[in-house]
């Protein structure tokens, strides 16, 4: 269910930008799921990879999203699938989901992203990198960064 309606297709559809976005959705659309999951229509810019969060671009389309957080807008979210670079997809921005942790990370604690890949790091670090936490780690992964996904709680990036 959304704002703008059911939508039919699963939240790890895909459209190339030939198919377009109404194969899937509609660019900007939020879609609530009975789980309390909360996900975003989005368009890429460049391949998104699944676990990793993504930064809203802002040119031309206040939609659209970028793999990397560096020199970039606001966190948008954390990619449920693999979307094509000019695709859509949906993105996670509230609720429970699987991400790439680049560094060691403890159960727990709030959660942030590094700026160069859209991994997971540490955020309590600093007051700055605990203000930034798009989140909290359920999962906690060690010093060799394993597993590859740990589950954690995305706070409202709507």
């Amino acid at each position: 269910m959304s704002e703008y309606g059911a939508f039919s297709g699963a939240v790890t559809d895909t459209a190339t930008s030939t198919q377009g976005v109404s194969s899937i959705g509609q660019l900007g659309a939020l879609r609530f799921e009975p789980d309390g999951r909360v996900y975003r229509c989005v368009k890429a810019t460049n391949l998104q990879v699944v676990g990793q969060f993504c930064a809203y671009s802002g040119n031309p389309s206040p939609w659209l999203v970028t793999s990397t957080t560096a020199d970039e807008g606001l966190v948008a979210g954390l990619n449920v699938a693999a979307i094509p670079a000019s695709g859509f997809g949906w993105i996670l921005v509230s609720g429970e989901g699987e991400a790439k942790p680049g560094a060691a990370i403890t159960a727990g604690k709030p959660v942030s992203i590094d700026s160069t890949d859209g991994m997971l790091e540490d955020a309590t670090g600093s007051a700055a990198e605990a203000a930034m936490a798009v989140g909290v780690a359920i999962d906690e992964a060690t010093g060799d960064v394993t597993p590859a996904l740990i589950t954690v709680w995305v706070r409202g990036l709507i």
